[in-house]
């Protein structure tokens, strides 16, 4: 994985596997680029507003990776929606944040539940693991 580093104008190259050791530092993101596999995936530090990251897990990373379609392999979706939601539950100040906070947790808790289609109901009082609702509270 290749991010953009904190410092300017620093891009450095992280280790999959362990992950978050780094291997090279780079001075641009040309450099980084030419000495990276072509697969490799390149991030950048956020820089809009709280209002503006909260938007973004909300819309793009949790509302945007679901996929109906995928049966009790959704599960599998579960530690990502789980960190947006905890990335975005301090960042929920007004009352419509709050609110749509409570439907990032209920979509997490959906993707933990995993249906097999769209024609399996919901169970009435779904149990869920402790760990689940701790992470989600």
């Amino acid at each position: 994985m290749v991010c953009a580093g904190l410092e300017p104008n620093k891009w450095i190259v992280y280790r999959r596997d362990p992950p978050n050791e780094i291997l090279h530092t780079f001075p641009d993101e040309a450099s980084a680029k030419a000495a990276t596999h072509p697969e490799d995936v390149y991030l950048k530090v956020f820089t809009g507003s709280a209002s503006a990251r909260f938007e973004y897990l909300r819309g793009r990373v949790v509302s945007g990776m679901s996929c109906h379609g995928a049966g009790t392999s959704e599960r599998n979706l579960y530690p990502l929606v789980r960190a947006a939601f905890q990335e975005a539950k301090p960042l929920a100040v007004t009352k419509e944040q709050q609110k749509s906070l409570g439907l990032l947790r209920d979509i997490a808790l959906s993707t933990w539940l995993a249906l097999p289609n769209f024609d399996t109901p919901t169970p009435k009082n779904p149990v869920y693991p402790e760990q689940v609702l701790k992470d989600l509270e």
